[in-house]
């Protein structure tokens, strides 16, 4: 009797992943018949500058602004206990046709679009700048990243960087702090993120791509 619940249960949560899985695919923005995250695979296969990824980030950038509140969503996406369970079964289970996204795979996609939109996301900033304040500390993360790829001026960013090297979260306010590096040297060391960070002195200089 216990095991015809469990798998009682387990079916109704593969059909609901279905289900979900169909209505995702159906909201997803299209280009050249192609889907928002077909796109973004393309052009995670290659290199910036290399030609597919010059064509993965023009059908991107064509599909704006319609791609913006999917990706927002994709960025506040969580797991709670109940889907990280369904994830963990589906991998024991490697020959069942069903796939769903963790929050962290939405996470990566959400980041990569951004840097093939760069500065064309110009218009989202003030709704990425919101969710680094969100509770969650994988959504402030995935928002800052989103956020920096986005191409924001120094007036934007500059504050964002400022309160994030002090997150109450190791990683938010580590990549915070390295990003802050990256950008402005010279405001960071001001702002004291070398002190925090020493390995970070060791960084080459780099001058990231202003789009």
């Amino acid at each position: 009797m216990k095991r015809i619940r469990q798998i009682s249960i387990v079916a109704t949560v593969i059909l609901f992943g279905v289900l979900a899985i169909i209505i995702y695919r159906s909201r997803e923005p299209r280009y050249q018949g192609r889907t928002l995250s077909a796109w973004i695979d393309e052009g995670r296969k290659s290199s910036r500058g290399q030609p597919s990824w010059e064509t993965a980030r023009n059908a991107v950038r064509q599909m704006a602004p319609e791609v913006f509140p999917f990706l927002m969503e994709d960025i506040q996406a969580v797991d709670w206990p109940s889907k990280k369970n369904l994830i963990a079964w589906l991998k024991r289970h490697p020959s069942l046709p069903l796939k769903i996204r963790s929050a962290k795979d939405r996470h990566g996609q959400a980041n990569f679009a951004f840097q093939l939109l760069g500065g064309t996301a110009k218009p989202v900033q003030p709704a990425l700048l919101k969710l680094t304040y969100a509770q969650d500390a994988e959504t402030r993360e995935c928002a800052f990243h989103c956020l920096v790829a986005s191409r924001p001026d120094k007036e934007t960013i500059m504050p964002v960087f400022l309160r994030l090297i002090h997150d109450p979260d190791t990683s938010v306010q580590r990549n915070a702090a390295l990003s802050f590096c990256i950008w402005y040297r010279q405001d960071a060391e001001a702002a004291g993120v070398y002190k925090m960070f020493p390995e970070f002195l060791k960084l080459p200089l780099f001058f990231p791509p202003r789009e």
